[in-house]
C-alpha cells in the first residue's frame, strides 16, 4: 500500500512539472508610437509674419597675400565687378626682382648640375673598363656631387615657384561677380598681408534671415516656401526658398535663425541691409 501511495505521489509531481514547463503565452507588443502634429502649433507659424533683415548670399573680405605699397586701386563704392577683375594691385617690382633672382640661380645650377653628371659618366666609365685606373673615393666623390647638384635644382626649382607664386599675389582680382560694398585702403599705401582691401557682395542672390521661436522651430522641417516683402519696395512680394534651418537658439532670444534665399529681381535692387516681412508656407506631414 505506502508503494502504491508514493507511485501516485510521484506521477503528481511529474504531471505538475510537465505542466510548469508548458511555454507561456507570448506577450502582446506595445503599441506603436505615432508622431502626433498639433494643427494649432504649425497653423501659428505658417499664418504669421516674421521680420528679418536681407543680405548678400555670399560676402568677402579681400586681401593679398603679400605685402607691399598700392600701386592701382581702381574700384569704387557701389561698383560693380566681375569675376576676374582687378581690384588692387601691389608694386611688383621687388617680386620680380625675385622672380629673375631665382631664375638665374636655377640656370646656374642646372649648369652645374650637367657638369657634375657629365664627370660621373666619365669616372663610371672609366672604372667600367679598369677599376684601377680610378679610385674608390674620387668615384664616389663624383657621384656625390652629382646627387648634390641635383638636390640643389629640386630646392631651387621650389624657391622660383614660391616667387612666381609670390608675383601673381601682387594682383588682387575679384573671385565672383559682385558689388565694391567698402574699401579699406587708400592707393600708394603700404598695406600688409591678410589686411582687409575691400569687401565684395554678390548681391545677385539675396538671403534673409528671420527668427523662429523655439516652440515652433520644430515643425520648420514642414515649410516649403515663403513669401518676402521689403518696406523700402511697397507692393512687391518676393518668393524665396528655405535655405538652412539653424540649430542653435539664440542665448538671448530663445528663437533660431532660420535663412532664406531668393534671386534678385527684375526692376528693382534688393539691398543688404532692408528690413524683410516673411509669411511661410507649409504643408503638414501625412498621418499614419
Amino acid at each position: 500500500r505506502c508503494i502504491h501511495v508514493t507511485t501516485i505521489a510521484l506521477i503528481s509531481i511529474f504531471l505538475s512539472l510537465l505542466v510548469g514547463c508548458e511555454s507561456p503565452e507570448a506577450p502582446t507588443p506595445p503599441p506603436k508610437k505615432v508622431k502626433a502634429i498639433q494643427l494649432g502649433e504649425i497653423s501659428s507659424l505658417v499664418d504669421r509674419s516674421f521680420p528679418g533683415r536681407a543680405r548678400a548670399a555670399q560676402e568677402v573680405n579681400l586681401s593679398f597675400r603679400v605685402s607691399g605699397p598700392l600701386v592701382e586701386l581702381p574700384v569704387k563704392i557701389g561698383e560693380s565687378v566681375k569675376r576676374g577683375d582687378l581690384i588692387a594691385r601691389i608694386d611688383p617690382t621687388d617680386f620680380e626682382s625675385r622672380v629673375k633672382t631665382m631664375r638665374g640661380k636655377l640656370n646656374q645650377g642646372i649648369a652645374a648640375r650637367d657638369v657634375a653628371a657629365a664627370e660621373f659618366k666619365r669616372a663610371a666609365d672609366i672604372r667600367q673598363k679598369n677599376r684601377d685606373l680610378i679610385s674608390a673615393s674620387e668615384f664616389d666623390k663624383r657621384q656625390g656631387d652629382r646627387d648634390n647638384t641635383e638636390a640643389q635644382i629640386q630646392a631651387l626649382e621650389s624657391g622660383l615657384k614660391l616667387a612666381e607664386d609670390d608675383l601673381a599675389y601682387t594682383f588682387l582680382t575679384a573671385p565672383f561677380h559682385g558689388v565694391i560694398a567698402a574699401t579699406y585702403v587708400e592707393n600708394f599705401e603700404n598695406v600688409l598681408a591678410k589686411r582687409p582691401i575691400a569687401r565684395l557682395l554678390d548681391t545677385d542672390r539675396i538671403e534673409v534671415v528671420i527668427d523662429v521661436p523655439e516652440r515652433h522651430i520644430i515643425y520648420a522641417p514642414y515649410v516649403l516656401s515663403a513669401t518676402v516683402s521689403f518696406e523700402a519696395l511697397v507692393g512687391i512680394a518676393l518668393e524665396a526658398e528655405v535655405e538652412e534651418i539653424g540649430n542653435e537658439a539664440s542665448a538671448v532670444t530663445r528663437t533660431y535663425p532660420v535663412t532664406l534665399i531668393m534671386n534678385q529681381p527684375e526692376g528693382v535692387e534688393i539691398k543688404p541691409g532692408m528690413a524683410a516681412s516673411a509669411k511661410l508656407v507649409g504643408k503638414l506631414p501625412e498621418q499614419a
